[in-house]
């Protein structure tokens, strides 16, 4: 898969070769993955009600924890969780595709996503596809903008994208804060399947 990561900045710095490679590498492995709960599910036609399901596997953020003082407690962290941008972003994509082909997605980014869907013979509809799009999207740009807002450099290098890409920065208090349910899914990724 081929995707071009100033596609996800306004003003795009300059990106060095191995964080092209790696992003490529995410995108990959996030519709491959995608692909293969769809297989686990015996999905035969991806629509955004697939995606949804889809993306809810993705990510693995629990909903409660469990304190034994106390009983069930919810959690209060402020940082929304991938579950819920990810739902989000299928939502703001389904109404989206309405009135546009790809639904507010760069084309070159849902087109990879069909051709990685066409060579695995996975059916899937227009808004289906969009939505997966949307969701590679999505967790390649809080991946790149998280790494390019936490170091005002003009070079996007893999170090920054190690040290600030997992991290989210509080924009009241500025505080820096690791972003666990990002870590969570990408760390999925790498599980062998």
């Amino acid at each position: 898969m081929e995707i071009d990561p100033k596609l996800f900045f306004v003003v795009p710095p300059r990106i060095r070769e191995d964080v092209r490679i790696y992003i490529n590498a995410i995108g990959t492995q996030i519709i491959e993955r995608v692909l293969e709960y769809s297989r686990m599910l015996h999905i035969e036609t991806i629509d955004a009600h697939c995606a949804i399901l889809l993306t809810t596997l993705l990510c693995n953020d629990p909903i409660t924890t469990y304190q034994s003082e106390n009983g069930l407690c919810i959690q209060t962290c402020k940082i929304k969780s991938m579950q819920v941008l990810l739902g989000t972003a299928i939502r703001e994509t389904e109404a989206a595709c309405k009135e546009t082909r790809y639904g507010n997605i760069d084309k070159k980014i849902v087109c990879q996503t069909s051709s990685m869907m066409k060579i695995h013979n996975q059916n899937y509809t227009r808004v289906g596809v969009c939505c997966i799009a949307a969701c590679m999207a999505e967790i390649l740009g809080i991946l790149l903008n998280s790494s390019v807002a936490s170091d005002k450099c003009t070079t996007l290098t893999m170090e920054m994208v190690e040290k600030f890409g997992k991290t989210h920065k509080n924009s009241t208090t500025g505080i820096i804060l690791p972003n666990g349910s990002l870590i969570r899914l990408l760390e999925g990724l790498n599980l062998p399947n």
